[in-house]
């Protein structure tokens, strides 16, 4: 099984090791700006999670990098960026979706197992429960009937 690669060395991201690698099989990407408070606040939690993921098994080809403003202009998969921090998802050098959801460690965490293959992305089976209608109680069902009979009595008039 192929290992999990990052390109992470001490507390900078190297793009050579992007590039060599954004080829083969699937990256999750972090592109973030130094100057921006969010992608701040994002920095150790990725960096975690990169420590976490790397040389973890996986059935596919994977790497989770981390790319500075400066450093990813013209690479592969990363036009297009409209905000930071982007968290995107690139299968074999093409851009496939942008992670829209929650930037905590446990939500970004799910997103990296599934797209990697490393967990089931829907675990089915379950019967579907039928809903059954209840029986009115006897004195709903008088009043429907009464309603019913005056609608009747108007209608004759």
């Amino acid at each position: 099984m192929p290992k999990i690669k990052s390109n992470k060395k001490g507390k900078d991201y190297d793009e050579g090791i992007y590039v060599a690698n954004v080829d083969n099989g699937v990256t999750i990407l972090a592109l973030m700006a130094p100057w921006c408070g969010h992608c701040q606040a994002l920095k150790p939690t990725w960096n975690k999670l990169m420590d976490e993921f790397s040389n973890k098994d996986s059935p596919k080809s994977a790497m989770i990098a981390a790319l500075e403003e400066g450093q990813y202009e013209g690479k592969k998969g990363c036009g297009g960026v409209r905000g930071y921090p982007t968290i995107r998802l690139v299968k074999n050098g093409k851009f496939q979706k942008d992670y829209q959801g929650s930037r905590d460690e446990a939500a970004l965490k799910h997103f990296i197992e599934t797209e990697l293959g490393l967990k089931a992305k829907w675990k089915g089976g379950g019967r579907k429960r039928r809903r059954t209608r209840r029986k009115k109680s006897r004195r709903k069902r008088r009043k429907s009937r009464k309603k019913r009979k005056r609608r009747t009595r108007r209608r004759r008039r």
